[in-house]
């Protein structure tokens, strides 16, 4: 997985992450749900999902660990990157394990001008 990450403010473009644990991609059929935490450079926490009403996050390759980002202009800002990031991938529904195992992604946002 690339532990960072750029972009620019209120882009919507999608982002793609690759989950690998010990060199290996995940795969992740047959899990629950998965969730990407950031926490933005003041300590704020926010947490998008797969699963709910509204999902952000999408298994493009479930046997190759690929996930799929469908942000809003509205969901990063310059003034708060970086953002760091991990994911929780959900075996079960209270069954979970975080990725990247060893330190926190990065997400930084340059700002629109």
């Amino acid at each position: 997985m690339k532990n960072s990450v750029s972009i620019r403010e209120a882009a919507t473009d999608y982002l793609q992450f690759q989950l690998i644990s010990s060199g290996s991609p995940i795969n992740l059929t047959g899990i629950d749900h998965i969730e990407l935490n950031l926490k933005d450079n003041l300590d704020n926490i926010t947490t998008f999902t797969s699963s709910g009403g509204s999902p952000k996050l999408f298994i493009n390759d479930a046997v190759t660990g690929i996930i799929e980002l469908r942000p809003t202009a509205t969901d990063f800002y310059a003034i708060r990157s970086p953002y760091l990031f991990y994911f929780k991938i959900f075996e079960t529904a209270s069954r979970w394990f975080g990725i990247p195992e060893i330190e926190e992604g990065k997400i930084y946002v340059r700002r629109e001008f």
